[in-house]
């Protein structure tokens, strides 16, 4: 098993699922789903992630979205 030396590097998870899955037809979630569900990334990434939580421009509900996710995390 080789060691890790200075010269490692560290690997994050991008995930759209969020974004994404808001875009979907009739795959929407609750704003109250939106906020559970990026907790539960969250906690599955233990920080060595990111989180892309929506496209705050598509309309004033997903702007106050990923504004509230943003808040949390």
């Amino acid at each position: 098993m080789k060691t890790p030396t200075t010269d490692s590097k560290q690997i994050f998870i991008y995930d759209t699922t969020l974004r994404d899955g808001q875009q979907c037809p009739g795959a929407g979630m609750s704003f109250a789903d939106n906020i559970r569900f990026a907790e539960l990334i969250a906690q599955a990434l233990q920080g060595q992630g990111i989180i892309e939580a929506g496209f705050p421009a598509s309309s004033k509900e997903e702007f106050a979205r990923v504004h509230e996710i943003s808040k949390q995390f």
